[in-house]
């Protein structure tokens, strides 16, 4: 476990004289208050040349629902400059369940008048001081860009990061359609939530994936384009994953195996090329971290691993000392589904 960063590097923000912090910085730190969304996702766009619409804002972060947690800050003028946003997630970490944080659209803007490296620093460190509570939030987790990544380690107790591994394959070649399991492209709430349930043996750290998240994740995102398949027996599923078109890539988003027969996972990877070509698309694309079985099946179907063309990291900071970071980042299972990229 990282000691937290101490204020004196960076901007001292007292929480009790926000008066004086303007006046001597030129900026305040401050927890996020009902109507800053349209100001947080005017800087989202403005630093990452995007268009999203607020109803996507809302979606993301469900502030109302207390499903996040929120620092900002502010500039003399009242602009919202800085921004660190974290989502709430439930985690299985080895044995127990955690509540954890997914750091997420973290930026600030480049303002006139304020000091930008210490505006960003003393927004991070408020939320810690705030938040990195084992009663409020476990750890962090989350996959900064090469830049961010840097200034993390360095002054925010960033943990050494792992990378994302990348599979793809190329699409076309001939494959056998298992008739042994049924594909469907309809998944209600039990069979999700009994699919992990035989499934979470496999993973020793890993988001939960089970309807609540099934709903909140993917299926009430506003005018989502995702795809749903399950390949089964009978009543029961045993794999699941979730699919996007990118371009003329086809990704799975997501993946939860129960292990149980590698031709359930045949039959998804099956389905998969079929939508592809129906689609006209080029390339399959997965990530797929912390599960050796699944990897060695699907590589045996041509699919390569490589590097994050953008050379993406997953990393943490724990806020429990029971939990090692860098045990539980090597333990961790994670998909496209688990970023916010997708």
């Amino acid at each position: 476990m990282h000691e937290l960063p101490g204020a004196g590097a960076v901007a001292v923000v007292s929480l009790n004289d926000p008066a004086a912090v303007l006046q001597e910085e030129g900026f305040l730190v401050r927890p996020y208050q009902h109507g800053d969304g349209p100001a947080i996702n005017r800087g989202f766009n403005e630093i990452f040349g995007q268009q999203r619409p607020l109803e996507e804002w809302c979606w993301k972060f469900q502030p109302e629902a207390n499903d996040c947690w929120i620092t900002v800050a502010i500039d003399q003028a009242g602009e919202l400059i800085a921004h660190f946003g974290v989502n709430r997630h439930w985690v299985k970490v080895f044995a127990d369940i955690h509540c954890a944080g997914q750091a997420m659209d973290v930026y600030r803007l480049k303002r006139h008048g304020t000091q930008e490296k210490r505006v960003f620093t003393a927004t991070v460190q408020d939320f810690y001081r705030r938040y990195g509570q084992v009663d409020k939030i476990s750890f962090l987790f989350g996959f900064p860009g090469t830049r961010h990544m840097e200034m993390g380690r360095d002054r925010l107790g960033y943990a050494a990061p792992v990378p994302v591994p990348v599979w793809s394959r190329t699409v076309g070649a001939k494959r056998l359609w298992w008739k042994r399991y049924e594909v469907s492209q309809d998944c209600e709430s039990k069979t999700i939530d009994a699919l992990w349930k035989r499934s979470e043996h496999r993973y020793q750290v890993a988001v939960v994936r089970n309807s609540e998240r099934l709903l909140r994740r993917y299926l009430s995102r506003p005018n989502h384009d995702y795809v749903q398949l399950t390949a089964g027996k009978g009543n029961d599923i045993n794999a699941w994953a979730v699919l996007k078109r990118a371009g003329n890539v086809l990704q799975w988003i997501d993946l939860l195996w129960d292990g149980e027969d590698q031709h359930s996972l045949i039959a998804l990877d099956d389905a998969a090329e079929k939508i592809a070509q129906e689609n006209q698309v080029d390339r399959l694309e997965l990530w797929l971290a912390q599960d050796l079985q699944a990897a060695e099946i699907l590589e045996q179907r041509g699919w390569v691993m490589g590097e994050h063309p953008q050379k993406l990291h997953m990393t943490s900071i724990s806020f429990n000392p029971a939990l090692d970071e860098r045990k539980l980042l090597e333990s961790f299972y994670f998909t496209m589904g688990d970023s916010d990229l997708v």
